[in-house]
């Protein structure tokens, strides 16, 4: 067969009214634009979420168009509807506190044409005050972690706004030695960052356990002592809570420059 059958075969087979053409697998585009739609970003509110209560989601979508369904899945928890034909559903939160990892597909005459991920903070109905309003300086329970060079507050943050951070682990405490673990350090602004890059989201612990990174700066900052296995989101709402590959979390203000 040669190119030119190949491909009257196709647009024979495969033109969709809204107008996308699936070849193969292939998407090609929809509508007169000619492009695939995709997920933007999701919209959580609220979040967090106490145990056994809603949040209502809503997706922001690129190039909508006719033929499109949306199929929702979670780590705990449930959708109210789990398929749907909107980009909006509704999130049953679990009845026990954890973090839980949302997931979404764009799909386009029943091909996955776009993904995207979320986190949900279920919380305790007397815990949500840990989260939000509760001062950050009175949060920080760490004895494993200690930080001796606090970045400095602000709050615009920014790629161009850098700080140093500094600290000790107690490694003695991690069987003598900081091999298999590593910290993870977000910079808070509108969300929580991940530091100092998405893609080099571990600082390393030396041997005599000090570390030291240079990071964006924000208002807030959160320092966690993790297993090497654990794998950071590099931009969160809300703080994920100790637990699993998570062994201790140090959060603080930064510090006030005159």
């Amino acid at each position: 067969m040669n190119i030119i059958t190949l491909y009257r075969g196709i647009r024979r087979s495969a033109w969709i009214g809204s107008g996308l053409v699936v070849a193969g697998g292939f998407l090609i585009g929809c509508g007169q634009s000619n492009q695939t739609p995709a997920i933007l970003g999701i919209r959580i509110s609220p979040n967090p979420v106490r145990a056994g209560e809603k949040s209502e989601i809503t997706l922001s979508i690129a190039y909508p168009c006719a033929g499109t369904s949306y199929s929702w899945t979670a780590s705990d928890g449930s959708f109210n509807p789990a398929e749907a034909n909107v980009p909006s559903t509704t999130f049953i939160a679990p009845i026990r506190p954890t973090p839980v990892r949302i997931s979404v597909e764009l799909k386009l005459q029943g091909q996955t044409v776009s993904t995207k991920e979320e986190i949900v903070q279920v919380v305790a109905p007397d815990d949500e005050s840990k989260h939000n309003g509760q001062p950050a300086d009175e949060q920080d329970s760490s004895t494993l972690i200690s930080i001796t060079k606090v970045p400095r507050d602000d709050p615009n943050g920014g790629p161009n706004s850098e700080d140093d951070i500094s600290g000790m682990v107690k490694v003695n405490v991690l069987s003598g030695s900081p091999s298999g673990y590593a910290l993870v350090i977000y910079a808070k602004t509108d969300d929580w960052w991940v530091q100092p890059q998405a893609k080099y989201p571990l600082t390393t612990i030396n041997a005599n356990g000090s570390f030291h990174e240079t990071i964006h700066t924000g208002s807030e900052y959160a320092v966690f002592l993790v297993k090497t296995s654990f794998q950071p989101l590099p931009r969160v709402p809300v703080l994920p809570p100790h637990g699993g590959d998570i062994i201790e979390i140090a959060r603080l203000k930064g510090r006030k420059v005159p």
